[in-house]
């Protein structure tokens, strides 16, 4: 067996000369031709070349309801769209590193600012990031919702068949797992919000370590996080932790630094000589988010309030008083304080990054209203439609189709902990590429068709 089955997946290019090559049987890299000539001739089908029989015996359902397969094949079909707009954001990377590396005039050639023959073959090289970048956006703003369409009306899919017949086979798994799903987050700026301890871990520690109630609250009462987990936590992502917080040496490695890499090259460009007067321009402030006690203690109440309204549910689901007892109000109140504790930091590492992205910001307000360099608009544009319509669309149709499904915002994976819609706040303060979006803002405002504020960021 292949060591890596998904070698060929990977081995692309985004050279222009190097795009035509075949991919051959290289047992180093783990690839290997897909239809090698035998005898003069070549065997490959349809149904070969697509891995069908894989692909069509992947469904495993745990019930006799046959809306449950639906239920499968949407989920399969939001993580297969996952899995191409992840190789896309990775196209797109690889596309903004070329870029970071060139020198000289070869630098000026991909960057389309050349002139006479250091112009030729910018638009050959962007091919396959605007190719991409159309895709992602296409990803979300038609797919996505389309694939959700299968499960938002008791029309295509029965709530009755879904809670009494089904759902109650499912635990621990739920859609809150997706490892890609929070690989794109984090290459489109996310990371400092995976980074914050804030989901509770009691409904897998329950069905994965076997923990009872008194265990739990004795563990959460024990351990400084309070029992708060990270979203990419191992303990929630399982087999899917190395795909949401990938090691280096991982294929996964440049999406999740996509966002930096991004900002990295706008700052590359913004050192060229020729441009440094147009590319510096200090009157290109990036926004900070607000870093006073104040905002982080209304922050910590928000979420202190969401987890006890968590809590009364839980209590009340086990026919006990929504009252709450000392031991869970004390518990509670650490849960805040650790919450606090890393929104805060949050807060500060991106600011302090931000800081940085002046020069980012003035490279792409000057990359934006040049028409030389159209790819990078496209690229860029795509991208942030696309984390607006993920943050913005996607997680909110996902939580009206929970409300609708099951009567309320139960808690996300059985924790109790209204978690979906709060994440809505804290999603939104973290936008990709914000030196562009600052540029774009700037750029309106100096030809008077923006009023001076940030808050459209």
């Amino acid at each position: 067996m292949n060591p890596r089955p998904d070698a060929n997946w990977w081995c692309f290019s985004v050279d222009p000369a190097q795009r035509g090559e075949t991919i051959r049987d290289d047992p180093d890299k783990g690839t290997v031709e897909v239809n090698p000539e035998f005898d003069g001739k070549r065997l490959l089908s349809y149904h070969r070349y697509l891995r069908l029989d894989t692909l069509l015996s992947a469904q495993a359902p745990t019930s006799r309801a046959p809306d449950e397969r639906i239920f499968i094949i949407a989920h399969q079909m939001f993580e297969l769209v996952f899995r191409q707009m992840i190789f896309d954001l990775r196209v797109i990377a690889a596309t903004f590193r070329a870029v970071m590396e060139a020198e000289g005039r070869e630098l000026f050639r991909l960057t389309g600012l050349g002139t006479g023959d250091n112009a030729a073959g910018a638009e050959d090289f962007w091919r396959p990031a605007s190719t991409s970048a159309a895709r992602i956006r296409h990803s979300c703003k038609r797919m996505v919702p389309s694939i959700m369409g299968y499960l938002a009306t008791d029309e295509l899919f029965d709530n009755r068949e879904f809670t009494e017949k089904f759902r109650p086979n499912l635990a621990a798994a739920s859609g809150f797992q997706s490892a890609q799903f929070r690989l794109i987050q984090r290459a489109l700026g996310k990371s400092p919000l995976l980074a914050i301890r804030l989901f509770p871990a009691d409904f897998y520690l329950k069905n994965y370590l076997g923990m009872d109630d008194a265990g739990i609250m004795r563990a959460a009462a024990e351990s400084e996080n309070a029992g708060l987990v990270r979203l990419v936590d191992g303990l929630i992502l399982r087999e899917g932790a190395d795909i949401a917080t990938p090691p280096h040496s991982s294929p996964y490695a440049p999406v999740a630094e996509l966002d930096k890499l991004a900002h990295d090259m706008l700052t590359r460009i913004s050192s060229i000589d020729e441009l440094g007067r147009l590319t510096t321009d200090p009157t290109c402030p990036v926004p900070m988010l607000p870093d006073d006690e104040i905002s982080f203690r209304d922050m910590e109440d928000a979420f202190r309030e969401r987890m006890r309204e968590g809590t009364e549910r839980i209590r009340k689901k086990r026919d006990l008083s929504p009252r709450l007892t000392e031991d869970e109000m004390a518990l509670l109140e650490r849960k805040g304080r650790v919450f606090k504790e890393d929104w805060s930091r949050a807060v500060r590492d991106e600011n302090a990054r931000r800081a940085r992205y002046g020069p980012a910001c003035g490279a792409a307000r000057f990359l934006c209203a040049d028409a030389r360099t159209i790819h990078f608009r496209d690229v860029f544009d795509a991208l942030i439609e696309a984390d607006r319509r993920l943050s913005e669309g996607f997680l909110l149709a996902h939580l009206h189709v929970v409300k609708r499904r099951l009567g309320e915002v139960p808690g996300t994976a059985g924790s109790g902990a209204p978690f979906l819609d709060f994440s809505q706040t804290l999603t939104v303060r973290f936008p990709a590429l914000i030196a562009v979006k600052a540029a774009r803002w700037n750029n309106l405002v100096t030809s008077g068709k923006g009023k001076a504020s940030s808050a459209i960021l």
